[in-house]
Parts: C-alpha cells; structure tokens; sequence
C-alpha cells in the first residue's frame, strides 16, 4: 500500500481508539493490538526510509541526502488529505519522500496510542516495537545539518512524548544519553530544546543512577587535570562540554530537585576554571 494509504490507516486507529479506549473481548483486545502493532511497523519503515546503511558490514544508519515533504503537523487529517492529492499519487515518488511526514504522525499519536492499546500488565510487549522505532529515529537526531531540521525536529517531539512514560525507559534511555553526550547536542533549533528539557527531566528523574552517572563524569573529568601528558585544549573543551550538560540537566529539573547534590555541583565550579572561553 502506497504511503499516503498508510497514514490514512493510522489516523483512522487513532481516531477508532479516541472513542472506544477499550474492548470487553480479549480477543477482539489482543487483534487490535497487533493491527496497531503491523501499522506503527509500516510506518516506522517509511520514516526511516531516508536513512541509509553506513556500510554494508553494519547495521548502523544515517541520514542520506533526498528530497523531503515538510509538513507542521498541526492538523492529522488534513495533512492526510494533502498528501491523498492527485498530484502526490504519481508512480515515480519514492518513499523516502514521506519520511519527515511520517515521523510527524507519529510524533502526534504514538505515545498515547500505545498507552491505550496495551493495558498494564502487557506494557512489556510495547518495548520491541519501540525499540525498532528508536532504530529509525536516532540516526535522525545525531545528524544536525540543515537539510536534516524537520526530521529532527520531529524525532525530538516523538521522543518528547514517549519519555513520559515510564514504562517506555527501556527502549530510549541509553540512546538518549549517549545524544545528550554527544559534542553536538546544542546544534539544534530553539524550538527542540524545550522537547530536550523534558526528556532530560524523564531520563534524571525516573532512577537513582542516570544524574550521579552525569556526576561522575563531571568529577573524572576534574581528577584528569593531574595527568601531566593531557592535551590542555583537548582536557578543557571537555570541561566546557561536561559542565554546559549538567547545567542543562539542572535546568531541566524542577526546583531544589538536586538539593542534596549541591556539594558536588558547587565542586563541579571548578570546571570553569579556564574553561570558560570553550563554554
């Protein structure tokens, strides 16, 4: 089935589940979930068909150049009805083409789709699903070129949107960290950083370990200044890199959240020493 017909396919989903948020037959239940699961799958793949093998060893992606439609996912139906057009239903159009349109769709309804279709005790079966769908998104946020703006503004909204719940962690929570870590976090849109600041605010908050983690980095990257062979510049920008992420990460945070890591953080000052100019 062509693109269009396919996210014609989730929005009528979406719409089904509005109104009927649940279905007294299990079986009628479990047929529903792997209608929705077949759907997200499809669509999944069209939003990653813009992506590209690095090679053919591996199986990591990247964002390859091509023509994209740029939609601003206001409006669900309406934005189905315009890729329905004549003039979109030609044979030559490929599916790559449709990638950012799909990532917007489901930056829309995925999260609260999934939420409502699989009850409580069957919220383990959502996390394959998503992990395959992080597989198409993150290659997206790792690329922060121009051309590549409406996808990642997309991911970050959709990833914005599953970090709220919880039981989702699974499926993001190392691939978001390694993001926030990344020497290119803050080449984004001013738009994306209010996604940013809730999906640091999902990943600090929800276990013990993610923040004493940012922690710890902080303070190995302290204890390296008394390596007498460090490059000095190399040893600084990562001070700077370090310290511009736990402001972040505080920033994000709510208010007097990490009041008893006030110590460290304070400590953490030291990192400005000299590091300032790289800041």
């Amino acid at each position: 089935m062509p693109a269009p017909g396919q996210f014609l396919i989730l929005g009528v989903l979406n719409e089904f589940i509005m109104k009927n948020p649940s279905l007294e037959n299990k079986k009628d239940q479990r047929d529903l979930q792997d209608v929705t699961h077949k759907i997200v799958d499809a669509i999944g793949a069209i939003a990653g068909s813009s992506l590209e093998q690095t090679t053919w060893l591996r199986r990591n992606l990247e964002v390859k150049p091509s023509p994209k439609i740029m939609v601003d996912g206001t409006n669900l139906e309406s934005d189905v009805e315009d890729m329905l057009s004549p003039a979109m239903e030609t044979s030559n159009i490929t599916p790559s083409v449709y990638s950012v349109h799909a990532l917007t769709l489901l930056s829309e309804v995925l999260a609260h789709l999934l939420d409502m279709v699989f009850y409580s005790d069957e919220k383990e079966r959502v996390i394959p699903l998503l992990v395959n769908i992080m597989h198409y998104v993150v290659p997206y946020l790792r690329n922060h070129s121009a051309h590549n703006a409406p996808s990642y503004r997309a991911c970050v909204q959709l990833l914005s949107s599953l970090s709220g719940y919880q039981y989702t962690r699974r499926a993001w929570k190392k691939e978001a960290f390694d993001l926030f870590m990344d020497p290119s976090f803050f080449q984004m849109d001013a738009s994306c950083v209010s996604h940013w600041r809730a999906i640091m605010d999902n990943l600090m908050t929800h276990d013990k370990t993610t923040f004493r983690d940012l922690m710890t980095r902080v303070a190995v990257a302290q204890s390296s200044s008394l390596n007498l062979f460090a490059n000095r510049d190399v040893e600084l920008e990562q001070r700077a890199m370090l310290l511009k992420r736990l402001a972040f990460a505080v920033l994000s945070s709510e208010s007097d959240q990490y009041q008893k890591y006030l110590p460290d953080i304070q400590g953490a000052g030291v990192l400005t020493d000299g590091a300032g100019a790289h800041c």
